[in-house]
């Protein structure tokens, strides 16, 4: 402040430090002065505007605060975004190596005329969901067309909650990545009759 002394400067550092409590008597006991000190506080909180010089301060400092808090959660935020961007690619690859290994294997079943092995369709579907579910697809299509809903699924499991490696026949399910649901049956029967 212009023409402040280095005594007043002083003092209002002090006074300002109190924070939104503060007053001229809490200043002089802290400094253990006699009350009359009160009276030079006084003028120059008076001549040199202590009190609107403190609120326009405590404005600042809690803008600063409320900076400082804002960039802490935006930190925060940026390295959870982070890592669930590691995490999505780390599950991705993964769900592309297992693939690998699981068309690998039904390539062999085939070859070897021994293809039936559930176990092997489950985890190659676990894998390809887990790849698009990574990457933030959607692991099935499905919409309405009038009365006829479609259904689109990558690979039907014909036992709910069973892994085998039995081949399925006529009286045990469907073949694999066929669609048992009533819409889409009842879609196919209106098809043929079509």
């Amino acid at each position: 402040m212009v023409n402040e002394t280095s005594k007043a400067a002083e003092a209002y550092a002090a006074y300002r430090d109190l924070g939104a409590s503060r007053s001229l008597a809490k200043l002089t006991a802290m400094w253990g002065k006699s009350e009359t000190y009160v009276w030079q506080l006084e003028r120059w909180c008076s001549q040199f505007s202590w009190v609107e010089r403190a609120k326009t301060w405590d404005e600042e400092q809690r803008e600063v605060e409320r900076q400082k808090r804002l960039a802490e959660e935006d930190e925060k935020r940026q390295k959870q975004a982070k890592a669930v961007e590691d995490m999505n690619a780390r599950h991705a690859q993964l769900g592309i190596t297992q693939q690998l290994k699981m068309v690998k294997h039904v390539e062999t079943l085939i070859a070897a005329k021994a293809f039936g092995s559930v176990a092997t369709v489950q985890l190659l579907k676990l894998a390809t969901e887990l790849e698009r579910l990574a990457r933030g697809e959607a692991t099935s299509i499905e919409r309405s067309e009038g009365a006829v809903e479609v259904r689109v699924a990558y690979v039907n499991d014909w036992r709910q909650n069973s892994i085998d490696d039995t081949p399925p026949d006529a009286a045990s399910g469907p073949d694999y990545g066929e669609e048992t649901s009533a819409p889409v049956q009842l879609a196919k029967r209106r098809k043929k009759m079509a």
